[in-house]
């Protein structure tokens, strides 16, 4: 987003910048030569050095957040009830391969906000209950897809309003999409109440949840993981935590330029992994919501039919609505 903020403009011809002048030329090319390896280096030494020191620094209050957290589990009469939660064994919850399916959509913003408002839910319960809809769709025909309740991995930003700094400040929820229910009211319903309990829970641990992790040999660090994690999901050692992602990103509601061209549609390209083959990614833009749907081919081999499985459960919450 912050990348697109960059380089669109808000009007078809934008004023000119100035440039620099003949005599500033030589000056802004010695500022712009790359710093030398040795900078680099010691920059991110630093940095480091940084991120583990705050990381110690909010030892006590990670300790109090996780104390916190804990309270609310015992609390909660539906979680003791209940014990964890995980959603059915699917074919998007399996090891993937290289092959990537890409579909999009378009639903009218004004749509969701009118189902929300009718509802008392938020436009996030919205999208996930048309992505509920149409999962109960893409596996009607598979009973054991459906005998317990689909769980959605779904991004929370932890940001502060104003916050723009570089850096990830998110976690992820775990939202169960109520999919075993027949009526798309009551199912929106579920969603709801699913999703502020789990809003309440990362709240009680937002001061054990780190944001800013040191990343020093992690690359290395993941790629030695990677085939173990692939082994382990083939031999269903890992718990179906989530189902698939679903990321719903606030846009801008103007439209954007581009070189004099206007932005028709912005549709979001995200990832997939091993036990999670599907991604929701959705951008609200000019009035829209543009969904981008992203699945290994393994997972799901035919998303165009997912894209108009959301597509009729779009239609068919707005059909719940009384006015």
């Amino acid at each position: 987003m912050a990348v697109a903020q960059a380089i669109l403009d808000l009007e078809p011809r934008p004023g000119k910048k100035p440039g620099p002048g003949r005599g500033q030329l030589p000056a802004l090319a010695a500022k712009r030569l790359p710093p030398s390896t040795a900078k680099l280096v010691a920059s991110v030494l630093r940095h480091t050095v940084s991120q583990y020191g705050r990381i110690l620094k909010a030892l006590p209050e990670t300790v109090t957040a996780l104390a916190r957290g804990a309270a609310v589990a015992i609390t909660s009469g539906d979680l003791r009830r209940r014990g964890l939660k995980t959603g059915p064994r699917t074919r998007m919850n399996a090891p993937i391969g290289a092959q990537r399916l890409f579909a999009t959509v378009r639903i009218p913003l004004e749509d969701v906000k009118a189902i929300a408002r009718d509802h008392g839910a938020k436009v996030n319960d919205v999208v996930l209950a048309i992505c509920a809809g149409a999962l109960r769709r893409q596996y009607a025909r598979e009973p054991g897809a459906l005998a317990r309740p689909m769980i959605a991995a779904v991004p929370l930003s932890l940001r502060a309003p104003g916050d723009t700094d570089a850096a990830n400040a998110v976690t992820m929820l775990l939202v169960g999409l109520g999919t075993g229910i027949k009526d798309p009211a009551e199912r929106l319903a579920a969603i709801v109440a699913a999703s502020t309990q789990a809003k309440r829970l990362a709240g009680s641990l937002k001061g054990a949840i780190p944001t800013d992790i040191p990343l020093l040999g992690i690359p290395w660090l993941m790629a030695r993981l990677a085939p173990l994690y692939r082994n382990a999901v083939a031999a269903k050692r890992v718990p179906v935590m989530a189902n698939l992602v679903i990321s719903n990103v606030p846009g801008p509601q103007v439209p954007l330029y581009l070189a004099g061209m206007k932005l028709t549609a912005y549709f979001p390209v995200s990832a997939v992994t091993h036990g999670l083959g599907l991604n929701v990614t959705i951008v609200s833009y000019d009035g829209s919501m543009d969904f981008g749907l992203v699945a290994a081919r393994s997972a799901v081999p035919d998303l165009r039919r997912f894209a108009r499985a959301l597509e009729a459960a779009h239609r068919e919450l707005m059909k719940t609505i009384a006015a």
